[in-house]
């Protein structure tokens, strides 16, 4: 039984049927979505998450670091499977280089084939978007704009002159001069060369467990002032426990985080700092992750009781010996322990002298032989008490080994338990 799918975006499309390119690129909110197309940016942003909120909140009525109207929508109303499929039960549309112009350039362009399950129009959610994709496009995003990354940074004069046409925050305006570039009045999100330094470097710091996430320290390049070679998991790492810490690092020292907000609030605050370039479509589908997790539920314990069952089979594995477990993977320490060498090593046998060395070294370090260490080299101060500090060590080191033995074998003649 088919449950939903889950992909990347542009496969959402194909296997909806529904566009995910242009005004209407939202397949949840449909043709209900705020879309805007910036003239100098060339694209559609999708912003208005004021809708979100609370009616009574304070924030739909503020104009200036929005869109300078009011807010008193509420949000988008989903259709349901039952209401989807009406709309598409009728469509019939061809496809190919003969039919390209007929094919619909917003909202549905074709019938699921998923349709054919009797029960697909009765699923709350039929396609999941893809959280790890999402994450990592929105960090990008982010961090792109954040450190002034060249071709990721959504802040720039092209973003600045969109704002001028939309009116939100004039004192932003590129500031031209003749023959030199247009200057970039500094915006609350952006930071100073020192800054991004101090940023980066709280990243580069950070040391994790093994099979926690990659080596951060080598994604860091504090030469070109970026992060490079992220895979997925990274980004998933950094953006929910690294990145709020690092940022941590540049704020004022009184100045206190409390993160309690949730994601409707954050989109909304984002919107009043942030340029409008800044809101595509990736960072608007964040807002709809909660309703599928309200929806389908969270997921049933079956990552953590597999890692219980792998803990407690490790676990009694270790008192069989000599058997290999089914399911587990070998730890690359494994052998060490035990005395195999690394890659590389070579058995050496050791002389007597070599192995004389060795032996004392132990006596000398263990917490048992510490007494008769003081007492050998007083038995040899007393009996030679004209000899040198440097005579007594380099004679006891020569007949310490064979003393202790006489030693102890003397003292269980005389007495078992005095040893």
């Amino acid at each position: 039984m088919l449950f939903g799918t889950i992909s990347d975006f542009l496969a959402y499309s194909n296997l909806s049927g529904y566009s995910v390119k242009g005004y209407d690129a939202c397949p949840l909110c449909g043709e209900g979505i705020d879309n805007i197309r910036l003239k100098h940016c060339k694209k559609c942003v999708y912003m208005g998450h004021r809708r979100w909120l609370d009616p009574k909140s304070r924030y739909r009525k503020i104009t200036m670091a929005f869109n300078g109207e009011v807010e008193e929508r509420g949000p988008p109303r989903m259709r349901s499977g039952s209401e989807v499929l009406k709309e598409v039960e009728n469509l019939n549309i061809q496809f190919g280089k003969k039919f390209v112009k007929d094919v619909p350039s917003r909202g549905w362009k074709k019938r699921s084939i998923f349709f054919e399950l009797p029960y697909w129009k009765d699923l709350y959610v039929r396609h999941f978007i893809d959280l790890m994709h999402v994450q990592k496009n929105v960090f990008d995003s982010l961090i792109g704009t954040l450190l002034g990354v060249q071709g990721k940074t959504k802040d720039g004069h092209s973003a600045r002159m969109d704002m001028m046409d939309m009116g939100i925050i004039n004192e932003l305006a590129p500031v031209e001069a003749p023959g030199k570039k247009p200057y970039l009045p500094p915006a609350a999100h952006t930071l100073s060369r020192k800054e991004k330094k101090v940023l980066l470097q709280a990243l580069h710091s950070v040391k994790v467990p093994e099979g926690y996430s990659s080596n951060i320290n080598n994604l860091v390049d504090l030469n070109d002032m970026k992060l490079k070679g992220l895979k997925s998991h990274d980004f998933h790492v950094i953006m929910e426990n690294l990145l709020p810490i690092a940022i941590r690092s540049i704020l004022p020292e009184k100045k206190v985080v409390v993160s309690t907000t949730t994601i409707v609030e954050t989109l909304y605050e984002v919107e009043m700092y942030f340029p409008p370039s800044f809101f595509d479509i990736m960072v608007h589908l964040t807002i709809h992750l909660i309703y599928e997790t309200r929806m389908c539920g969270p997921a049933q314990g079956c990552i953590a009781e597999r890692y219980l069952i792998e803990e407690t089979i490790e676990f009694w594995s270790e008192f069989i010996p000599n058997v290999d477990a089914i399911g587990l993977p070998i730890d690359r320490h494994a052998g060490r322990i035990d005395g195999e060498g690394v890659t590389g090593g070579q058995q050496v046998e050791i002389d007597s002298s070599q192995w004389h060395q060795v032996h004392l070294c132990v006596l000398h370090n263990t917490i048992d032989g510490v007494p008769f260490v003081d007492l050998h080299k007083q038995t040899l101060t007393l009996e030679h008490p004209r000899r040198g500090a440097n005579w007594i060590e380099v004679e006891h080191n020569r007949t310490f080994v064979d003393w202790l033995k006489n030693h102890v074998a003397n003292e269980l003649l005389q007495n078992k338990e005095s040893i």
